[in-house]
């Protein structure tokens, strides 16, 4: 029990990193948000998901885990589109 103990401690600590790094990366999308609303340009760009699918499945050493990869980062993009929109919304109603 002690090995599954010490196994749960290293995911919690995994977990603690993600989160972290999720923090930072949704900061970004609301900076991409701006940037966008600034300049007009719309929140889906398919060629920048597809290009972030790709380097990313290609970081993979392991390719067991490139379909959940694949789903786990179209996932964080739908998140980030609806952070984008959502930052969109507020913008347009301030105005």
């Amino acid at each position: 029990m002690d090995e599954l103990k010490r196994i749960r401690e290293e995911i919690d600590e995994i977990d603690k990193e993600l989160v972290h790094l999720f923090e930072v990366r949704m900061e970004k999308v609301v900076l991409v948000a701006e940037y966008k609303a600034k300049n007009k340009l719309p929140i889906i760009s398919s060629s920048r998901e597809e290009k972030v699918l790709q380097k990313n499945v290609a970081y993979l050493k392991n390719n067991t885990f490139k379909k959940p990869l694949e789903e786990f980062f179209i996932s964080l993009m739908n998140i980030s589109k609806n952070i984008q929109r959502e930052f969109y919304r507020e913008k347009h109603d301030e105005m």
